[in-house]
């Protein structure tokens, strides 16, 4: 028995570092809102759709890397809690499956978003022409 409790804690401590790796990343995506959140008030203000577009580009990829670094460390808890026989009803395990869900639903959003922007460049290339 003591074994499976070295084993479960092990696997438990490793996990908050994949933790901490996870809260880095979720904190640079915070700042990145804020960041595209400002650029949609200065673009109301100023009307430059061009940079706004560009600019916005920019952010919501870099706000893609950081979200799939979120996906990749919280997949790879996962696998190390598997690994170590860490029970699928477990908190730890239940909360990167939970974080792994919410991961990919954010990259799809993000990727949403990226897409507008891409389709109103578009429209807007059509308008000129």
């Amino acid at each position: 028995m003591a074994q499976a409790n070295a084993s479960v804690k092990m696997s438990v401590t490793g996990v908050a570092q994949f933790k901490q790796s996870i809260n880095t990343a979720k904190q640079q995506i915070k700042t990145m809102d804020a960041d595209l959140a400002l650029l949609e008030k200065q673009f109301k203000q100023s009307g430059d759709a061009e940079t706004y577009m560009q600019s916005k580009t920019e952010l919501l990829k870099a706000k893609m890397e950081e979200q799939k670094i979120v996906l990749q460390q919280a997949e790879d808890a996962l696998q190390k809690l598997k690994d170590n026989g860490v029970s699928p009803a477990s908190k730890a395990f239940q909360e990167m499956q939970r974080e792994i869900i919410t991961a990919k639903g954010n990259l799809i959003d993000t990727e949403n978003q990226l897409n507008g922007v891409a389709d109103a460049g578009d429209k807007a290339g059509d308008g000129v022409s």
